[in-house]
């Protein structure tokens, strides 16, 4: 049997690690300018090497292949800046599905519709595995 994206990805699910960048470091997704950039900083440290410079859509960023966890932090010219994106695909209850929690320092409407951008590609990801999951049976 050929692997697939779906094999892959479960696969990758499999394995553990501990990382240094906490899930949910704060518990208001409004936060300070310090604390964005206490953050970002711990990510760097950590993830540095996976840094993917995002120019059109103004943002940076990193990934934790370990724990299947996609950080997106806005530049300085997004509209939402400072803020960021937490994703982390997870395999519960059978299904593969994808948790997301996000943080700003600054003006909440941007970063709500960041956020909101997220989603839909969260979904769009998830329609995707479902559909070729489907097309292997």
């Amino acid at each position: 049997m050929k692997p697939t994206k779906i094999s892959a990805l479960l696969a990758l699910l499999w394995t553990s690690s501990l990382w240094a960048a906490p899930w949910k470091p704060y518990p208001e997704a409004q936060i300070s300018a310090d604390q964005w950039q206490d953050y970002y900083d711990s990510v760097v440290a950590e993830f540095g090497g996976t840094r993917d410079d995002i120019a059109d859509a103004k943002l940076v960023l990193f990934t934790d292949e370990a724990t299947h966890t996609y950080y997106a932090f806005t530049t300085a010219d997004h509209p939402a800046h400072p803020a960021w994106i937490t994703r982390k695909v997870v395999e519960q209850d059978g299904a593969i599905s994808i948790q997301q929690i996000g943080y700003f320092a600054g003006d909440e409407e941007p970063f709500a519709a960041l956020f909101d951008d997220y989603l839909a590609l969260s979904d769009q990801l998830k329609l995707d595995l479902a559909t070729q999951g489907a097309a292997q049976d």
